[in-house]
């Protein structure tokens, strides 16, 4: 019982800390953008592929929704893929992240960093292209909401 208290103090604290984190990391970039982040994303196709099929970088952040770190918990994410400006780019999201354009990545699993006025997020809005629902960990959550 010890071990259980235990563990959902870990996940708590932990789920404090990656908070706490974005939302620095939120104030540090401030876009104009609208309520409805990715609603062109909607509409995207569900072409579905195998965790192996993954670049490597998101493999390990998927098996940590997954429940592959020490806590074991699984937790919603849906990873779409895409192209903008010529490049293969990567949108993560899941219902407990605060903070949705910290989870846009290059093909090489480096972060997306938006500039302070929001225009090149609006760019990437209008521009991005090519969107496809390609991996979910805890679909059935995303099935009740939709």
């Amino acid at each position: 019982m010890r071990t259980k208290i235990l563990k959902l103090k870990m996940i708590l604290f932990a789920l404090v800390v990656f908070a706490a984190g974005c939302i620095v990391n939120q104030e540090e970039q401030k876009p104009t953008i609208d309520e409805n982040l990715f609603s062109f994303l909607d509409k995207a196709p569900k072409v579905l592929v195998e965790k192996e099929k993954l670049p490597d970088w998101l493999i390990s952040i998927v098996e940590l929704y997954e429940g592959g770190g020490e806590l074991g918990i699984q937790t919603p994410l849906q990873v779409s893929r895409g192209i903008w400006n010529e490049r293969e780019i990567y949108y993560l999201y899941s219902p407990i992240y605060n903070c949705p354009l910290c989870q846009i990545y290059y093909e090489n699993g480096e972060g997306i960093v938006w500039s302070g006025d929001g225009a090149d997020f609006n760019n990437f809005r209008s521009t991005s292209k090519n969107w496809v629902l390609i991996y979910q960990v805890a679909p059935e959550f995303f099935n009740r909401i939709q």
